[in-house]
């Protein structure tokens, strides 16, 4: 069932009841009805709770840990994004990798206005959840905007805690020199509608390239909505998913690269 609670915004602008109803599939009174006894709030901003600052086209938290999931990840080899952006897909991945569970962050969420609701209880509930704090596996970002590493990713991860498993540093994947280490990497390039179809299939066709030459031994999952410039990385994947997100179609397609 859709909850306005986790998706209170739409194009930037509160979602009016009606609008929650439409897409839940039930009643104006029947949603009106949830919020009312604080079930749901229909103008409650989804909040992660440790990502501040956001560069131009953040990825979605949920969608984040998802792509991770089906990426099939063992959580035992070094993980690279390296086009990390805001570093959403990096502090997903600490949190599996330590078991932290999702939204622990948070401070609010609707069931605290229930009036049954008894905060020392639900304190002594969390007291008892401890997860890792420290690995040796890595999570590695990289991105080409000295800026983006610097004010944005960086300062993600350690409002989240994880910069002692989570680095990150300004590399431009696509001048990748010299071959890396094989990493489980998960990434997703930046794509805008205004470019122009041919610049898209030769950025994909040299990161192909890039991944086959320097990361041999990888696991890569990489999401895009660009299905026709996907067919150009040059590589065979061994698992498609298809994905939507409002109203953007996604792919996930995943490869090991030999």
């Amino acid at each position: 069932m859709y909850r306005p609670s986790c998706k209170g915004r739409v194009k930037g602008k509160n979602m009016n009841i009606g609008k929650a109803a439409k897409l839940s599939n039930l009643t104006v009174k029947a949603v009106r009805y949830y919020a009312n006894i604080g079930l749901v709030k229909p103008q409650q901003n989804i909040f992660s709770g440790y990502r501040d600052y956001t560069n131009e086209a953040p990825m979605n938290e949920v969608m984040a840990a998802g792509l991770i999931l089906l990426s099939g990840w063992d959580k035992k080899t070094d993980f690279l994004d390296p086009m990390c952006g805001s570093g959403t897909i990096l502090i997903e991945a600490a949190m599996m990798l330590l078991n932290v569970p999702a939204g622990f962050k948070k401070e609010h969420y609707a069931f605290m206005d229930w009036n049954n609701f008894k905060p020392k209880e639900w304190e002594a509930f969390k007291a008892q959840y401890k997860w890792d704090t420290t690995s040796n596996v890595k999570i590695i970002g990289r991105d080409v905007s000295a800026r983006t590493v610097k004010t944005i990713a960086a300062s993600n991860v350690r409002n989240a805690g994880f910069a002692n498993v989570v680095s990150v540093e300004k590399k431009d994947f696509m001048k990748s020199s010299e071959a890396d280490q094989p990493y489980h990497i998960v990434f997703n390039p930046p794509y805008d509608e205004r470019l122009e179809l041919e610049n898209d299939l030769k950025f994909y066709e040299e990161m192909g390239t890039i991944l086959k030459f320097k990361f041999k031994g990888s696991k890569v999952a990489i999401i895009s909505s660009n299905e026709e410039a996907m067919k150009h990385i040059g590589l065979k994947p061994i698992n498609k998913v298809d994905l939507e997100n409002v109203k953007l179609k996604f792919r996930v397609n995943t490869y090991e690269v030999f």
